[in-house]
């Protein structure tokens, strides 16, 4: 059952009148809130129907809308203006908040991009340092772009001599972002835009020449390239026909702009990923990596070969090796299989590349640890484990990493491109330092 909104507010505000020990009298309130008009929207989504009554109000700039936002606001502060303590708690909330922060920098061709926002500053600015123990030059300083500092802006891509980046200006808190191209020597931009849009992927080609991008559309994501230059109208479409907007797309390049990845998810937690490559350098057929099977896939390219991080027949986890020179898993044994209980160990074009090493048990704090030779040989076996597990990670190449966390040694973690919140900060597998 649907809370109306308007009834939320009345019960955090009644929470906090009681919290007070003052009575709703004192306050010279209306009780009522006003009112929130609801539509008859309904949507299928499989066999699930989904009601959305206020979808009206994602239209943050429509009359309606700030009408509305002005009336809900005012109604608030009818009943919290009165209550003790407000500017106290205000003053509070802000010391802790205004502090320095500094993102975490992404490396290319030598040069460092990282945002800091000082503890005084309302906006994030995007700095650029040549080299670790470079200057800090400011290359994107948002804080001009609106009067009221409510523009932002997001590093969303880099190319590998990191000469050009991609980035996004958003208004608000909204999910839509205007895409401009940066030439980070002349900071100056290219006159290519891409307009205001939701966008799932932003990867720009090494050459200069152009951009591949996944947008939402309304009738679900899809993968366009755009040439620099060229009228964006005329935007090539890759990808993405019959997926609905229920599907997330995204969309990357390998290193060296050979090859174009990318991965349909199946709803937003989602259980079940697509993985597809194309092979831009022989201008190829986009190819279906897999598609069929109930898990989640994390892809990642290094050469001629994609990793798969994946939960199939793995629940802690495990990683794929895939030959994109041949890809194709074979329809024999698929059939014998019955196209689910495969085992790419045995399948062509296919390999197991890592799997969680058992389970070790990390060594407790050296002043808890037990006397005797118990606690010696635990921790010389996790010694071990990590070290066989540096070989084998040795062995791939540095394409993966493999996190062992104290309560949970066994899990296993394969970074995605634009990098993750659960994996050592930003980087790519060619790159001899990791930033965190």
């Amino acid at each position: 059952m649907r809370v109306p909104r308007g009834r939320i507010v009345l019960f955090t505000a009644s929470l906090f009148l009681a919290l007070s020990g003052l009575p709703f009298g004192a306050m010279g309130a209306d009780l009522h809130p006003p009112a929130t008009r609801a539509e008859a929207i309904k949507e299928k989504f499989a066999s699930v129907e989904v009601s959305d009554p206020y979808r009206w109000l994602e239209d943050q700039k429509a009359p309606e809308t700030r009408t509305w936002i002005d009336e809900q606001n005012k109604y608030s502060e009818s009943f919290l203006r009165t209550l003790p303590g407000r500017d106290a708690l205000k003053k509070r909330v802000a010391e802790l908040l205004k502090v320095d922060t500094t993102g975490t920098p992404t490396e290319k061709g030598g040069l460092y991009f990282f945002t800091r926002r000082l503890a005084d500053q309302d906006l994030s600015i995007l700095y650029v340092r040549k080299g670790v123990n470079g200057k800090d030059e400011v290359l994107l300083d948002p804080h001009p772009l609106s009067p009221d500092h409510t523009v932002s802006i997001t590093l969303m891509d880099v190319i590998g001599d990191g000469s050009l980046i991609a980035y996004g200006t958003r208004q608000g808190g909204e999910d839509e972002v205007t895409v401009k191209f940066l030439d980070v020597a002349t900071k100056k931009e290219l006159s290519d835009v891409l307009p205001r849009a939701r966008y799932q992927g932003i990867a720009v080609k090494n050459d200069r020449s152009g951009v591949y991008f996944s947008r939402q559309e309304k009738e679900g994501p899809r993968v366009y390239y755009h040439a620099f230059g060229a009228d964006a109208s005329k935007d090539e479409k890759l990808f993405g026909d019959g997926y609905g907007p229920e599907k997330g797309l995204g969309v990357g390049i390998s290193d060296d702009n050979h090859y174009l990845l990318m991965q349909v998810s199946h709803g937003s937690a989602a259980l079940k990923t697509e993985i597809y490559v194309r092979d831009l350098v022989a201008a190829g057929p986009v190819v279906p990596i897999v598609n069929d099977v109930e898990a989640r896939f994390s892809p990642d390219i290094a050469g001629d070969t994609l990793y798969l991080e994946t939960n199939w027949q793995a629940p802690n986890g495990r990683v794929l090796a895939v030959d994109l020179k041949n890809p194709a898993r074979d329809p024999v044994e698929r059939g014998r299989a019955g196209g689910e209980d495969l085992d790419p160990g045995r399948l062509h074009g296919w390999r197991e590349a890592l799997r969680p090493l058992p389970r070790q048990r990390p060594p407790a704090h050296p002043h808890l640890r037990p006397a005797g030779e118990t606690a010696g040989r635990d921790h010389a076996s996790f010694d071990r484990n990590r070290e066989r597990a540096a070989r084998r990670l040795g062995q791939e190449r540095g394409v993966l990493h493999l996190r062992l966390l104290r309560d949970a040694p066994d899990h296993l973690s394969l970074r995605h491109r634009e990098g993750d919140a659960g994996s050592l900060g930003e980087g790519e597998r060619s790159d001899r330092e990791r930033s965190f």
